[in-house]
């Protein structure tokens, strides 16, 4: 049916009052006074290249100006975790003092421990395999306040038996807020995972997921977050299943460079221009990008959100970066080392290996990037840690507290 020519629209009106209207709009708009549709904001970009140009210092070698003498403590020596924990394959009462707790488990090289606000106490660590000299299943156990174990599970990996040194890329342990804790492994071909009830250990979820991650998984906001070849991953404890997924915009795998605090997840893509980005997790945006010269090596990081800093190598440069701006905040020569990292209440600490030279060990201050004071180690130093206000070193697995002395000590 046609309308007669009177109730006919008049298109030219139309347009016309539509026209009038956008401008006003449009004046409105220019005015601020109309609310916009939520857009993600253009992270901040930053150029870190020339960082090789920008070296603070050479951490290969004891600045004599700055050098102190280490008051060594006395040596403990501790067995493998497995030995020291259990007895024919099921876990003790935990044998270590209070005090001396987390020292004895960096000294028998546990995978990862978590201290709940009720002193309750989660482990895991590596047991042996049976018919195996090398590969290793792991052990999950968890303690109540007074050293008592709750409940222990095992990880079984002997599906990679024949390969396992060659396939391991990393063994992880974290927890899901106070009601789980998940392990597992990432393989050259997949990442194992188990999730357990922190209360009764009942498994929730064992399985391989087929994609490889570039990260160990950790908890965050009540899920599990990792990153594959393409984007950040964001999965279901219960299940292992992806919630959620955000594309980086490249391409990453084993080439690329992922890196994490456990806050936000930085990635530096395989292919085209070396580009870091920063990824905050509460929204899965990025928070700024910096221009690099190199692709960082893959196989190293460490990050403190404490700090806000993230370390990272550049061939023979170790830098530091502020994980809230992108900006630099310092650069030093480490040679062909992969430094060891402890975090102390107020200074950074820092151990360069080299197979035929002195090591060093040298604080750091973390915002600012001075450093504080340089030594040799103890002889046959290979990692250390920072534990309850005491810097320890570790050879093999004895463990020793150092202390500098003199007045560039650090109070």
């Amino acid at each position: 049916m046609i309308a007669p020519a009177h109730r006919r629209p008049n298109l030219t009106a139309l347009l016309l009052v539509l026209g009038i209207v956008l401008t006003c709009a449009a004046c409105e708009e220019d005015q601020g006074e109309l609310d916009q549709p939520a857009e993600e904001s253009t992270p901040q970009h930053r150029d870190l290249r020339g960082l090789a140009e920008a070296v603070d210092a050479d951490l290969t070698v004891v600045d004599e100006s700055l050098e102190v003498d280490l008051r060594v403590g006395g040596s403990t020596m501790y067995p493998r975790c497995h030995e020291l924990l259990e007895e024919e394959g099921q876990p003790l009462a935990m044998p270590l003092d209070d005090d001396e707790v987390e020292a004895g488990l960096f000294g028998c090289g546990v995978v990862g421990s978590i201290r709940f606000d009720d002193r309750r106490l989660a482990l895991a660590y590596e047991i042996p395999m049976e018919g195996s000299e090398r590969a290793t299943d792991l052990r999950v156990v968890v303690y109540d306040a007074h050293g008592e174990p709750l409940w222990h599970q095992r990880l079984d990996r002997s599906h990679q038996r024949p390969n396992f040194t060659a396939n391991h890329r990393s063994s992880y342990f974290t927890a899901v807020g106070d009601r789980m804790v998940c392990a597992g492994t990432r393989w050259t071909s997949n990442t194992q995972l188990m999730c357990a009830s922190l209360e009764s250990g009942n498994v929730h979820y064992q399985g391989h997921l087929s994609f490889v991650a570039g990260l160990d998984f950790f908890g965050f906001d009540g899920s599990l977050f990792s990153a594959d070849s393409t984007g950040i991953t964001r999965r279901y404890p219960f299940t292992g299943a992806e919630m959620r997924h955000r594309a980086f915009g490249a391409r990453g795998g084993r080439a690329g460079f992922y890196a994490t605090d456990e806050q936000k997840i930085f990635f530096v893509p395989s292919e085209g221009d070396p580009v870091l980005s920063a990824w905050d997790l509460e929204d899965l945006r990025p928070l700024w990008t910096a221009d690099l010269d190199e692709i960082p090596n893959p196989r190293y990081f460490s990050a403190s959100d404490k700090y806000n800093l993230l370390l990272f190598l550049l061939d023979e440069t170790l830098a530091g970066v502020d994980t809230v701006t992108g900006e630099l905040r310092f650069a030093f020569y480490v040679g062909e080392s992969r430094p060891e990292i402890a975090y102390g209440d107020e200074a950074l600490f820092i151990l360069v290996r080299h197979a035929d030279v002195v090591p060093t060990l040298s604080a750091v201050d973390p915002e600012k990037g001075d450093i504080l004071w340089s030594a040799p180690p103890p002889t046959g130093s290979l990692t250390i840690a920072h534990i309850d206000g005491e810097l320890l070193v570790r050879s093999v697995r004895t463990v020793r507290p150092v202390t500098p002395a003199g007045e560039l000590a650090h109070e």
